[in-house]
């Protein structure tokens, strides 16, 4: 893809996105989702104002070609990868990468064992 040129998105017969637009547009909502709404802002998604929802519309356009009858989709699709990003980070036993980690320590430090420094 040259610069400036938007990734186009194939839709199957039940609305679904297909192709290789269609995973980038999913993989890019993700990432717009974990890394542009800061999760202390907000309560829940409805507290996401218009203003914000608005400027991730625009981001989205920025790189891919999609209509404004779209908008309310691909918006509701990023809340919806939020709102998982957010439950996986506020679960009482922590982010899963984290109780690995746990794990793979557990597994080679005699954590029992240790001196903890102040």
């Amino acid at each position: 893809m040259r610069e400036g040129e938007l990734l186009n998105v194939q839709y199957k017969e039940d609305g679904q996105r297909i192709g290789e637009g269609g995973k980038d547009l999913a993989s890019y909502s993700g990432l717009l989702a974990e890394s542009r709404i800061f999760i202390v802002d907000y309560e829940n998604w409805y507290a996401v104002g218009d203003e914000v929802r608005d400027l991730l519309w625009d981001t989205i356009k920025a790189k891919f070609n999609l209509t404004e009858d779209e908008k309310k989709g691909v918006v509701s699709d990023i809340g919806e990868k939020w709102k998982e990003f957010k439950s996986r980070l506020t679960r009482p036993d922590g982010p899963k990468r984290k109780r690995v980690f746990v794990k793979v320590v557990e597994a080679f430090v005699d954590v029992e064992g240790m001196v903890l420094l102040k």
